[in-house]
């Protein structure tokens, strides 16, 4: 989901980041039930960098590979090209 997505009508904000859904409501590609709550968490390039520094450091792999599990379209948009190359480049060994 993207940010954009937290600014329905059926979601109250009741953390920095956690949202409670006041409604059954359904968001391209998603059911929610009322009372359920999701968080929106979309991680600093920073972030992403410090984890795929530590990780490929915990491999012991001549070729790892860098899965982006969770980053849908609308995830990834935020991220440039050379950004996800950088990331890449970060898990050689």
């Amino acid at each position: 989901m993207s940010k954009s997505d937290f600014k329905s009508k059926d979601l109250k904000k009741i953390d920095a980041d956690l949202y409670e859904f006041i409604n059954d409501v359904a968001i391209p590609g998603y059911q929610f039930k009322k009372g359920g709550a999701i968080r929106f968490e979309q991680p600093e390039k920073a972030d992403l960098l410090k984890i795929t520094n530590f990780i490929s450091k915990k491999i012991n792999n001549p070729k790892p590979q860098l899965l982006f599990f969770h980053l849908d379209s609308s995830a990834l948009s935020s991220y440039s090209i050379e950004e996800m190359r950088e990331l890449i480049k970060e898990m050689k060994p």
